[in-house]
C-alpha cells in the first residue's frame, strides 16, 4: 500500500498558489489492540516542517473523543516525506463508539490569501463541466441521462470528499440526493452547506436552470475540498425541485443527522444569464413595494439584467452580508443586488421558488443567489435554455464571491485537511482497494498491479477535469502510459467496483 513513490505527491490542486498548502496523500487508518494508528505522507513546496494536528469524533454525535496521550509524528516541526504516523491511545478504548472521524491536518502557519486562492476558480473547468450535464435530467423525459448525471456528480464528488447517494421511494418514484461533507476540524456539528438542484423541467436541458447552479457547487468542491476549516462544508445535490422541492424538504426531514446544527445555506439557483442590454430585466409584481431601494437601483440601470441577486429573509440578513461584502471585496465587476424578504418570505412568493425556501421554514439563514430565472431568462423552461446563450466570466464571478463567503463562514485556514471514517474492531482505511504500485519516470508513468488483485478502473484527468487517460488493470498487468503535454497537475483515480481512490500528481 505505501509503495508509491513520493515524488509523484510533491504538489496539491492549487500549485498555481505563490504559498501552497501542504499535501497530506495516502492517509489511512486502523484500529488495532485498543490503539489507532493513522499513516500518512507529508510534502510542501516552501518549508522543511509542519505541525501535524488530529482530533477524534463520534461520527454519529460529532462530539469530540478525549485522546489519553500521541506520539509519533504529530505536533510542530514535523518533517516532510512518506510513512509517517501517528498512534492515539485513549483511556478506555471499550468505551469508543463503533464509528468515528479522524480529522488529519497539515499546518504550515501561513495566512490564508483569499485572493489567491480565488484565482484557481477555472472558467474552463465550469464550461466543461456544464456541457458535460447540459441535458433533459428528468425521468420523464431521459431517464438515462439523469442516471448518467447522477453518476457523474457522484464521481466527481468522490474525487474530492466522502460522499454518498441518499435515496428514496416517493409516489412520484425515486428521489435521489447526493452529499458531500468536508468536515471541520474543530466543530464538526456545526454545518455550512452550499447546494443546488441538478433535476431540470420537460424538454428543456436545463443549463441555466440549473446545471450552473450545479457546477457551482462542483467548482466551490474542487477549490475548497483540500482545505481544513474549522466549522462543516456540506456540498448538496437536491434532486426534484422542478416537482415542488422535494429533495430539499426530504432532507431536512429525515436525511439529515439530528445532531448537526445547519448554520448558513448557500443555495445556487440559476447563476449564468447575463444581459448588459436594457430593459432585459423585469421584476415581480409588488417587488417596488417590499424592496424601494432595490427596485431604483434596477430602474437606474435601465433595466439591464447586469447583476447577481442575493436573496434572504429577515434571519438570514448576517448571512446576505457575508455574500455582498465578499463580493465587494474580491470581486470589483460583479454587481449584487441584496434583498431581504419579510418572515419566510410568503409575501414575495417568487422568492420562495426554490431549494432554500425549506431553511427559511426552519428559521435557518439561507441565500437564494439567482439571476432572476424567468424575470430574465426568457429560456428559462424551454428547449433554448442552453449553455451557449449563459455568461462565463459572470458565473466564473459569482461563484467567486460564494467561496469566499464560504472561507469566513467555515472558518477556512492556509492548512490541509483530510477526514478518515474509522469502523472501529475492524482495520480500516479511507479506501479498500489494493492500490497498484505507482511511478513516474521520463515522463511516463507506470502502473503495476499486485498479484492476486481485483480488477481495478483507472481514471487520469487534467486539472479541468477532462478524461484524458483510462484503462482496466488486470491482476499482474502493467500499464504505461506517456505524456506529450505540458507539465500540469493531474489527477489518478483507482476505483473497483465498491471504493475508489483519487491521487495527484505532476505529469
Amino acid at each position: 500500500m505505501k509503495t508509491i513513490l513520493t515524488s509523484i505527491f510533491l504538489l496539491s490542486n492549487y500549485f498555481l498558489f505563490a504559498n501552497q498548502i501542504p499535501v497530506l496523500e495516502q492517509c489511512y487508518a486502523e484500529f488495532k489492540n485498543g490503539i489507532l494508528t493513522v499513516y500518512y505522507d507529508l510534502e510542501d513546496q516552501e518549508e522543511s516542517t509542519i505541525e501535524i494536528k488530529c482530533m477524534v469524533f463520534d461520527q454519529l454525535t460529532r462530539k469530540p473523543i478525549v485522546i489519553k496521550n500521541t506520539e509519533g509524528d504529530i505536533g510542530p516541526g514535523i518533517s516532510l516525506g512518506p510513512n509517517k504516523s501517528v498512534k492515539i491511545y485513549f483511556d478506555d478504548p471499550s468505551l469508543l463508539p463503533s464509528q468515528i472521524l479522524v480529522h488529519l491536518s497539515a499546518h504550515d502557519g501561513a495566512p490564508l490569501d483569499v485572493a489567491a486562492l480565488l484565482s484557481n476558480v477555472s472558467k474552463d473547468s465550469i464550461f466543461h463541466n456544464l456541457s458535460l450535464i447540459q441535458g433533459k435530467r428528468n425521468a420523464t423525459t431521459d431517464s438515462l441521462f439523469l442516471k448518467k448525471t447522477r453518476n457523474f456528480l457522484q464521481d466527481y464528488s468522490s474525487r474530492f470528499l466522502s460522499s454518498k447517494r441518499i435515496e428514496a421511494r416517493i409516489p412520484q418514484g425515486f428521489v435521489v440526493n447526493l452529499e458531500s461533507t468536508q468536515w471541520g476540524c474543530e466543530s464538526p456539528e456545526k454545518v455550512q452547506i452550499i447546494d443546488a438542484h441538478y433535476d431540470s423541467a420537460g424538454q428543456s436541458p436545463g443549463a441555466d436552470d440549473n446545471g450552473s447552479g450545479v457546477v457551482g457547487v462542483m467548482e466551490a468542491m474542487r477549490i475548497l475540498a483540500p482545505y481544513s476549516s474549522n466549522k462543516t462544508i456540506r456540498y448538496l445535490f437536491f434532486d426534484l425541485e422542478e416537482a415542488g422541492l422535494i429533495g430539499s424538504q426530504l432532507y431536512l426531514v429525515n436525511q439529515l443527522n439530528p445532531n448537526d446544527q445547519i448554520q448558513n445555506c448557500l443555495n445556487f439557483e440559476m447563476i449564468g444569464y447575463y444581459s448588459d442590454q436594457i430593459n432585459t430585466q423585469d421584476l415581480p409584481t409588488g417587488f417596488n413595494v417590499l424592496f424601494p431601494d432595490a427596485y431604483n437601483q434596477v430602474i437606474a440601470n435601465q433595466r439591464r439584467g447586469d447583476f447577481i441577486t442575493n436573496v434572504g429573509n429577515v434571519n438570514s440578513s448576517a448571512l446576505v452580508k457575508v455574500f455582498a461584502n465578499a463580493a465587494t471585496q474580491y470581486l470589483s465587476g460583479l454587481k449584487v443586488i441584496s434583498l431581504e424578504v419579510p418572515g419566510t418570505g410568503l409575501l414575495a412568493p417568487d422568492l420562495r421558488r426554490s431549494d432554500h425556501a425549506g431553511f427559511w421554514d426552519r428559521n435557518i439563514p439561507a441565500l437564494m443567489i439567482t439571476d432572476g430565472a424567468n424575470f430574465r431568462n426568457k429560456n428559462y423552461h424551454t428547449v433554448r435554455d442552453s449553455i451557449h446563450h449563459l455568461n462565463m466570466d459572470f458565473m466564473t464571478q459569482v461563484i467567486k464571491a460564494s467561496i469566499a463567503a464560504m472561507v469566513e463562514l467555515a472558518e477556512i485556514e492556509h492548512a490541509a485537511a483530510t477526514t478518515l471514517e474509522v469502523n472501529i474492531g475492524t482495520s480500516t482505511s479511507n479506501h479498500s482497494l489494493s492500490i497498484p504500485q505507482i511511478s513516474l519516470q521520463n515522463d511516463v508513468l507506470f502502473i503495476q498491479s499486485n498479484p492476486g488483485s481485483e480488477n481495478l478502473i483507472l481514471e487520469c484527468y487534467d486539472l479541468a477535469g477532462h478524461l484524458v487517460k483510462s484503462a482496466k488493470l488486470t491482476s499482474g498487468q502493467n500499464i504505461q502510459w506517456e505524456n506529450n503535454s505540458p507539465k500540469s497537475m493531474y489527477f489518478l483515480s483507482i476505483r473497483n467496483t465498491l471504493s475508489q481512490k483519487t491521487f495527484k500528481f505532476i505529469w
